[in-house]
């Protein structure tokens, strides 16, 4: 055998072309021919990799978390879907809070977007049942999120085992019933007991009897003294 002419593996790497360019199938290697040159190749791709380089030959920025590639070098597709953090200060607890844009406009309907910018999730999570439900928007929301007291009698709100405060979001009935509200007929945040008395006057209200009552109420009292 004639030792002098060059094998598949032992190929002078400084060889700038493939000699064996149809080697890379039929010897099964996933990254093609495994002669010197490219093999040496390989080596450097493997090199960058450890020192986590982008894999474009020639830049030495470092590769994206996750990525073979640098930011400039990353498809632009995937650069579209390359989420961007923000941070801000809670204005309930004052904590630092981060949220990511992409995921606002994607999950979250866009009246509560200045919500999620402008709180925290520990803060809006107690809560977050009420707000949806009653389509509350920012203002409205953290006015909830800070309440403590009953805005009718001014008794401080009782908390349950979860720590959220007992109070109900009073809206206008004629508007949107009982259940979800579109928001625009709320009217207050008040306790449980206020919220009877508010409807047993509107039911009165509806029936047209509220004078009727109120002249009863009268006239016994004014009997009894």
């Amino acid at each position: 055998m004639d030792h002098s002419l060059p094998t598949l593996f032992d190929l002078d790497p400084t060889i700038e072309v493939c000699r064996f360019p149809d080697h890379a199938a039929t010897t099964g290697y996933i990254r093609g021919c495994r002669c010197g040159r490219c093999r040496q190749g390989q080596r450097d791709v493997v090199d960058r990799a450890k020192a986590g380089l982008c894999n474009v030959e020639g830049c030495d920025n470092r590769r994206m978390k996750g990525r073979g590639y640098c930011i400039e070098h990353v498809p632009l597709a995937r650069q579209a879907k390359r989420r961007t953090k923000s941070e801000a200060t809670c204005e309930i607890c004052k904590r630092t809070h981060s949220w990511y844009e992409s995921v606002l406009e994607t999950n979250i309907r866009p009246d509560s977007h200045d919500l999620y910018r402008r709180t925290c999730a520990e803060c809006r999570n107690r809560y977050m049942r009420t707000i949806s439900g009653h389509r509350l928007n920012t203002d409205w929301a953290i006015r909830l999120l800070t309440a403590t007291h009953c805005e009718l009698c001014n008794d401080r709100f009782s908390t349950d085992k979860q720590k959220r405060r007992q109070s109900v979001i009073d809206h206008d009935h004629q508007c949107c019933g009982s259940g979800r509200t579109c928001g625009r007929c709320v009217r207050g945040i008040i306790c449980h007991p206020c919220n009877v008395r508010v409807g047993a006057i509107e039911g009165a209200i509806d029936a047209g009897t509220l004078d009727v009552m109120l002249a009863y109420i009268q006239t016994r009292s004014a009997a009894r003294g």
